[in-house]
Order: structure tokens, then sequence, then C-alpha cells
């Protein structure tokens, strides 16, 4: 099944201490991750290995990088976001937007395995 897969690789992706990533497919947002209390260099690893591994699985519809106990974050995640989603997809393919708690990148063509 390909969403057991997506989620076997998600677990290579998180990382307890700084960052895990969630599903939840009800939401509108299937996939994020959620950085607790990390450092700007905490953050910048865990943002370029979640986009890495968005990479490699079906587009979603919407993925979110969340901050929680790291407001000094909030804006700098969004600019990671962008530019580690950058290294990986093209510009024409998704747009990032920002939110006092993260971002969320919105891909313009999702796999309709996400539906």
């Amino acid at each position: 099944d390909w969403l057991a897969t997506v989620r076997a690789g998600a677990r290579q992706v998180s990382d307890d201490t700084m960052g895990k990533v969630r599903f939840d497919e009800a939401s509108g947002v299937p996939i994020s991750l959620v950085l607790t209390s990390v450092t700007k260099e905490q953050a910048r690893r865990r943002v370029a290995a979640y986009a890495a591994w968005l990479a490699t699985i079906p587009a979603p519809p919407v993925a979110r990088v969340r901050v929680v106990s790291s407001p000094e974050l909030e804006g700098p995640v969004a600019a990671m976001f962008r530019g580690e989603i950058a290294r990986h997809f093209p510009a024409d393919t998704f747009h990032v937007t920002s939110s006092h708690t993260g971002a969320d990148v919105l891909f313009h063509t999702p796999d309709p395995r996400w539906r």
C-alpha cells in the first residue's frame, strides 16, 4: 500500500527530540512536520530532510511545517521551507504560504491518491 510506504519513510525523517512528521488526512493538511523547541540550525536540518523526503513521495495537496515553543523561528521557518522545497520541485509546481505558526506548501498538481 502506497500510504504505508509513505508513513514508513516518514519515520526516517522524524526525530523525537527535534521534529516529528505527523499524518492527518482528514484535516486538509495530510502531512506536517512539527518542530518543538528547536534552534535555528536544528530547524534547518529537519526542514531540509523533510523537503527532500517530500520529493520522494506522491505529492500531497498541502504539506506543513509547524513551529511549537520556538516563536523566534516562525518567520525564518517559512523562508527555510520555501528554499528547501525549491531545491526539489520546479518553481511553477508549488506555492508557499506562511502563518504565525509556520508555513504550508501547496502543490498545484497533487497526486490523486491523497483524495
